[in-house]
């Protein structure tokens, strides 16, 4: 009877201590004191477990989400979520998990696998599941499908990437996210959140580039002798090896002048750095070195990939108007012709305040932005003349996009002479960095999937964060696993 009395004293003083919410810390001690009695008295009135206690319901549901979070930290995201059995219940499932398995999802299964995935979001979770949700669903498609995923373990964020709460321009993205998104502005009986209203994509804003490049300073002595070589270089294209010598001796202080500078500016104080073969070439080597050669290096692996990811995702032989290359050094321009026709055309803001509107750009201008294709016999000084796109581009003459004959990157009405196509690509590239100016917004994201993918510049011009569709052709390109090298 004594020890039912010490029971009943400790059950009461628990359900007073949760209800004030005085001292929960040892209200939960005591529980374990009562369980552990219990035990010892068998039959005794013991605490109900399933009995529901909210002294606080905001509490209790901060809580719960921590628990949930908790839970996912603790759980592995491949044991949480079972793609397979998901995609299985799906009509056509069976298809879209080869597609899966293999890593070649067409563009139409892919979107069927993300309707799916988010279909059991919602019904699981809300229409409004918690990041670490999404974010265990993405890295169980691609622990579960590791074609899927790259050789760096971060292909999940071709799926889903959490927000930066220290930058709003870092929205959440990914296939997850933006189908999540498409689901509730499709729903008239929900509100759109802030996030989701905000106009514009802010991630395709560009930052300065030259802006990490070491500024030098340079002693009295060193500026006067700076100073006689800038003005040499002006007057003079001969003889090239003192040309050479002295562009080398001025980059730095080049790259300080540009960044202040417009590009008509910097052309009239620079000519040389143009019309003198080698010289961009040269200023880029010296301001970022290690990385000059990589799209010739890397390229020739990824050709033949990119190839192959299209053919499951557009007809790009219609769209090119040229028939898939026997030869590999074709399949290298061909393959770089492609990139267009796998990433979301550029979008932009126009305009400020009411009259502020989004544009959009079609594929043709996305494919013109990046690489131009005129017949043979087309007069170039003409065709300078008439040009309007500001930024650089690239300029092929041939009779398809197949065979050009000659190529060369166009930058302010000027046209300098590339020996392939890979070699105006590699050259249009320094060019933005060296001259420090934007992508064409219609092709950013051709651009953004070079610069991050190829040269490895994670930090640059393009967008602050790659498209999900920009992440998967990576994940597809530079993926180790057996099913993406079966070719």
């Amino acid at each position: 009877m004594e020890d039912f009395s010490k029971f009943a004293s400790q059950r009461s003083k628990l359900f007073e201590d949760v209800e004030n919410l005085d001292n929960l810390g040892s209200a939960k001690k005591r529980m374990m004191t009562v369980d552990s009695h219990n035990n010892d008295h068998a039959g005794i009135l013991a605490p109900n477990r399933t009995e529901k206690m909210e002294p606080n319901s905001k509490k209790a549901k901060s809580d719960k989400n921590e628990g949930l979070k908790n839970y996912v930290k603790q759980k592995d995201a491949k044991d949480m979520f079972d793609i397979r059995e998901i995609l299985t219940k799906a009509i056509g499932g069976e298809e879209l998990i080869r597609g899966m398995t293999s890593g070649l999802l067409s563009a139409k299964s892919r979107k069927k696998v993300v309707a799916t995935l988010v279909s059991f979001l919602i019904e699981k979770y809300g229409k409004y599941p918690k990041s670490h949700v999404k974010l265990a669903m993405a890295k169980a498609v691609v622990n579960q499908f590791s074609a899927l995923d790259n050789d760096d373990g971060d292909g999940y964020e071709a799926w889903f990437t959490k927000a930066d709460i220290s930058d709003s321009k870092h929205d959440a993205n990914g296939y997850l996210e933006q189908r999540l998104r498409n689901v509730r502005r499709r729903d008239p009986e929900m509100k759109l959140t802030k996030k989701d209203t905000k106009k514009g994509d802010k991630s395709s804003e560009s930052s300065s580039l030259m802006s990490s490049v070491p500024v030098i300073e340079i002693d009295e002595d060193s500026e006067s002798s700076t100073s006689s070589r800038v003005l040499w270089l002006k007057n003079n294209k001969e003889p090239r090896k003192q040309v050479q010598e002295f562009m080398q001796k001025t980059v730095h202080v080049r790259a300080a002048f540009i960044r202040d500078h417009t590009l008509p500016e910097i052309i009239a104080e620079y000519p040389r750095l143009l019309d003198t073969e080698g010289m961009v070439d040269q200023d880029f080597r010296t301001l970022f070195p290690g990385i000059c050669d990589r799209l010739f290096m890397k390229w020739p692996q990824y050709a033949k990939k990119v190839i192959l990811y299209a053919e499951h995702q557009v007809d790009w032989q219609r769209v090119l108007k040229i028939t898939d290359p026997e030869k590999d050094e074709k399949k290298l321009s061909v393959a770089l012709q492609v990139l267009p026709l796998l990433f979301p055309a550029g979008t932009k803001c126009d305009g400020v305040g009411k009259k502020k509107k989004k544009l959009k750009a079609t594929l043709a201008e996305a494919m013109q932005s990046f690489v131009q294709c005129v017949q043979i016999g087309t007069n170039l000084p003409e065709f300078l003349a008439k040009v309007s796109q500001t930024q650089p581009f690239i300029l092929i003459i041939g009779e398809n996009r197949r065979n050009p004959e000659q190529q060369f990157v166009i930058v302010e009405r000027m046209a300098m002479p590339a020996s392939s196509l890979i070699k105006a690509v590699d050259l249009c590239f320094k060019v933005f960095y060296v001259l420090d100016l934007n992508y064409p917004w219609e092709s950013n994201n051709v651009w953004d999937f070079i610069q991050k993918n190829i040269y490895g510049l994670g930090e640059g011009k393009g967008r602050l964060r790659s498209t999900p569709s920009v992440l998967a052709l990576k994940n597809f390109v530079s993926c180790s696993a057996e099913t993406s090298n079966e070719m």
